[in-house]
């Protein structure tokens, strides 16, 4: 996905795939509902699907 952060509206992206993988392995899910706001590109999202069971 080719999507731009704006800094004027204080946009900010991960886009390290490490960083991401080790905020995901970091949470302690009690249910299988996630909330991710402003996901913007997905980077995260990916390794957040993967702590679900679906």
């Amino acid at each position: 996905m080719n999507v731009k952060p704006k800094k004027h509206l204080g946009q900010h992206f991960l886009t390290d795939l490490n960083t991401a993988k080790k905020i995901a392995d970091a949470l302690l899910l009690r249910s299988n509902n996630i909330l991710e706001i402003g996901p913007g590109t997905g980077v995260l999202t990916q390794f957040l699907i993967d702590k679900i069971a679906i």
